[in-house]
């Protein structure tokens, strides 16, 4: 059966509410002012060294202060689930595909540390047949090696890759693999303009996307 790879934060869960705390935090601790929750949404989805670099950019901070907020916005990120939500229906979908025989896996920008965490939380990790978060390897996406890392922990030579913005749909592209768009997650363009062979905002629509797009990789 085919393997059916997540996106984390927007796809899964909205984990906006817990990051922007985070980075508040540690903006008030830096004498800065907060940011709003539209900026941090915008700023979401490759990683925390470029999460925290637009941070600074926003604030024209210095970039020598790039370290501290850094380490203290992680401080407060790497446990924060307190403000985060599954989106509705998530959890029915997985379980739904997983029935139906495909293997699930993650490939994350978020750090090893905040996803275990997160997961764990949402009763995800069980789920999950392979992990892959922004710190596995050297490299992150866009690249398209964390993806490519999790197939192969998860014997797969294809996927599909659910995701909710430009870095996700460029890594599919990087890794040569099908990827489909939640709708509703943190992506900076219109929906039309990402590539992907479908979309959605409900998650009960994604077990039957899932299903025709295996059909159609049969024939």
């Amino acid at each position: 059966m085919a393997a059916i790879i997540f996106d984390l934060d927007g796809t899964l869960l909205d984990t906006v509410p817990d990051i922007q705390a985070s980075i508040n935090v540690a903006l008030d601790h830096a004498g800065a002012a907060p940011l709003d929750a539209r900026t941090v949404r915008s700023f979401v989805g490759e990683g925390t060294t470029v999460f925290v670099e637009r941070t600074l950019q926003a604030r024209n901070l210095p970039i020598g202060e790039f370290d501290a907020l850094h380490e203290d916005f992680l401080a407060q990120y790497r446990t924060a689930t307190q403000r985060t939500e599954p989106y509705a229906g998530m959890i029915d979908a997985l379980d739904a595909i997983t029935a139906a025989g495909h293997r699930l896996g993650l490939c994350t920008n978020k750090p090893a540390a905040a996803t275990a965490h997160v997961l764990e939380r949402f009763d995800l990790a069980r789920r999950m047949v392979s992990v892959v978060a922004g710190d596995t390897l050297a490299l992150r996406k866009p690249d398209p090696a964390p993806m490519r890392h999790a197939m192969e922990e998860m014997g797969a030579d294809f996927c599909l890759y659910v995701g909710d913005s430009e870095t996700d749909a460029a890594t599919a592209r990087a890794a040569g693999q099908d990827f489909v768009l939640h709708v509703h997650g943190y992506r900076r363009s219109a929906a039309e303009e990402i590539s992907a062979i479908a979309r959605f905002g409900n998650f009960a629509d994604l077990p039957a996307i899932v299903e025709t797009w295996e059909k159609r990789r049969d024939i």
